[in-house]
């Protein structure tokens, strides 16, 4: 789980990031703005349950 966060917080401000095909990789995340609003909102929480 770690390293998929550190390939979102790297990637998270780049629009090609957010393409289908890279969604296809991370299914569980959704649709792309759901994707975009889950990232800003939950890494942080999350790289303070892992520190």
């Amino acid at each position: 789980m770690k390293e998929h966060l550190e390939i979102i917080e790297i990637n998270k401000d780049k629009p090609d990031f957010y393409e289908k095909k890279n969604l296809e990789k991370m299914r569980w995340f959704g649709t792309e703005k759901k994707l975009e609003k889950h990232i800003i909102k939950t890494l942080p929480k999350f790289k303070k349950m892992l520190d």
